[in-house]
């Protein structure tokens, strides 16, 4: 019985890892630009995550193709993980902003471009 019992607990917890979901990586991301007076001064990028079945966020921005290694030229993190980034930039360029969303055995990324110009 003790045989019977342990093999059918093995079996359950090899189901129940088996359908752990996979995330969605999915995000917005919307532009604006911060002022003093005529101006220009900034941009801060608000960034939704619409991300469903994960726990981990792991976000990565690129300037122009270029991973950030200086970061604090451009924007005041380089790569976060929490639920939602906080981005501030100043300098104007083309931005990918990668999103990896991850649960215990599984991840997905998405990706959003945009552009950024101080000299509007």
């Amino acid at each position: 019985m003790k045989k019977i019992t342990f093999i059918f607990l093995a079996v359950l917890a090899i189901f129940a890892t088996s359908c752990t979901k996979q995330p969605i990586a999915d995000f917005s991301v919307h532009v604006n630009y911060n002022w003093d007076g005529f101006e220009l001064l900034s941009a801060t990028v608000e960034v939704t995550n619409n991300s469903l079945n994960a726990d981990t966020y792991e976000w990565t921005l690129y300037k122009d193709g270029n991973y950030f290694m200086n970061y604090y030229d451009y924007v005041y993190y380089k790569s976060y993980t929490g639920m939602t980034p906080y981005i501030v930039l100043d300098k104007s360029g083309y931005y990918k902003l990668v999103l990896k969303a991850s649960n215990k055995r599984k991840s997905s990324e998405a990706e959003k471009e945009f552009t950024v110009d101080l000299d509007l």
